[in-house]
């Protein structure tokens, strides 16, 4: 008779659960940090973040919604376009963010529900 444990029964096993893996809240990660760009116009490239699960894995399963928000905005600026995105394996893009006055120093932040928010790295937005 074999005394073999599962995979579920090893010591230090995991269960990878909802979110793809480990435990714990999953983190986020910028993949394409802001660019500077020009008051009005689209940032580009596209900003992307990934979702990363606790064994610091891209999240294929996460389902919540990121969104997309100032962390730094000295000059009350506002931030538009599509702010809430849904990651597709792991990914979500944001393609179309704008911000509408110029300045030096504005930061991003991206949060969702069972993740560590993360900010990006400063920008600068040019007076067209």
């Amino acid at each position: 008779m074999s005394l073999r444990r599962s995979a579920h029964e090893q010591p230090g096993h995991r269960d990878r659960g909802r979110r793809g893996g480990g435990s714990g809240p999953d983190a986020l990660f910028f993949l394409v940090q802001p660019s500077d760009a020009t008051a009005g116009n689209i940032i580009t490239p596209a900003v992307q973040v990934v979702v990363l699960d606790s064994l610091r894995r891209p999240d294929s399963a996460y389902t919540n919604a990121l969104a997309m928000t100032f962390a730094v905005n000295n000059v009350g600026a506002r931030l538009s376009g599509t702010l809430s995105v849904v990651p597709v394996n792991g990914i979500a893009s944001f393609g179309d963010l704008v911000v509408d006055k110029s300045a030096a120093g504005f930061i991003l932040q991206v949060s969702g529900a069972g993740a560590l928010s993360k900010t990006s790295t400063p920008f600068t937005i040019f007076t067209p």
